[in-house]
């Protein structure tokens, strides 16, 4: 993971730069575990419009 080249010096900020860290880190994971899902179980176009008969969705 890219982060800034430092964390800001203002009194303060430097929790908020963490979260935001913390947060794109998660959103980042979230990702890719969303891309693996798509990978295993792609749509189909026969199937797109249709929920009739889904199946359960497991991460």
């Amino acid at each position: 993971m890219r982060t800034a080249p430092s964390a800001p010096s203002a009194k303060g900020t430097r929790p908020q730069f963490i979260r935001d860290a913390v947060k794109a880190a998660i959103r980042k994971q979230e990702y890719a575990q969303m891309r693996e899902a798509y990978r295993q179980h792609p749509d189909s176009a026969s199937e797109a419009e249709s929920w009739a008969g889904c199946e359960k969705f497991d991460a």
